[in-house]
């Protein structure tokens, strides 16, 4: 969508047509973030299961909002609940919450507390690498299903499993 993003990443389309492409983004609002946003067919909003970061995800509603009438149209957005321990209380608070803001918007799958996600980038790998059958890994399958199911990620991506890295 945004020309400087798009010649940026003509060679990843061209190796590989109809590749979805993540650009995963610090979770302030600046420049990386909303050129990302002016790029993206769609958004996951990736939310610990605490207030704090409930207040940050309706800081990123309010952005993706007023940025409605400069992009011409709405950004297709889930917020993805993660570090969800459901012994818990806050737990139970935050989801509570975020389904009150977002309703539809916020992904049934919840991403649990895990050691394995933790540790995973400190051996520089994905959860699929570092532990492919941690609970972790298990809920990101998940998501990608749960994604697929609702037509977030077009069908045409079902070749994708969130296992198979692709290496540039």
């Amino acid at each position: 969508r945004d020309p400087l993003w798009s010649r940026g990443l003509g060679d990843v389309y061209k190796r590989q047509e109809n590749t979805p492409v993540m650009i995963d983004c610090c979770p302030l609002i600046g420049v990386l973030s909303l050129n990302a946003i002016f790029a993206c067919d769609c958004i996951i909003v990736p939310v610990s299961a605490d207030h704090l970061s409930a207040k940050g995800a309706m800081q990123i509603e309010k952005t993706l909002r007023a940025l409605e009438p400069v992009l011409k149209r709405r950004v297709n957005r889930r917020y993805l609940l993660t570090r969800f321990d459901g012994r818990r209380g806050m737990a139970w608070e935050v989801l509570k919450v975020l389904e009150e803001k977002f309703g539809a918007d916020v992904c049934r799958t919840r991403i649990a507390e895990n050691v394995s996600l933790a540790e995973s980038p400190a051996h520089n790998k994905t959860i699929f690498e570092h532990a492919p059958n941690s609970r972790g890994a298990q809920d990101y399958e998940t998501l990608l299903d749960e994604l697929l199911a609702d037509g977030f990620i077009p069908v045409s991506y079902t070749h994708l499993r969130a296992h198979e890295t692709r290496e540039d």
